[in-house]
């Protein structure tokens, strides 16, 4: 969930709206932008 051209919030609301919502973590390239990603991700779904 890097910066960039994807309306992060408006797909989270769709999901969520589906009954849709899971995560992948990925622990490449680091453990610490997974972490980073997710602390974007719970900031988008509060």
């Amino acid at each position: 969930m890097a910066d960039g051209e994807v309306d992060w919030a408006g797909q989270i609301v769709a999901l969520k709206r589906d009954g849709y919502i899971a995560v992948e973590p990925h622990l490449a390239p680091s453990v610490r932008s997974v972490r980073t990603a997710l602390d974007r991700f719970r900031g988008l779904i509060g």
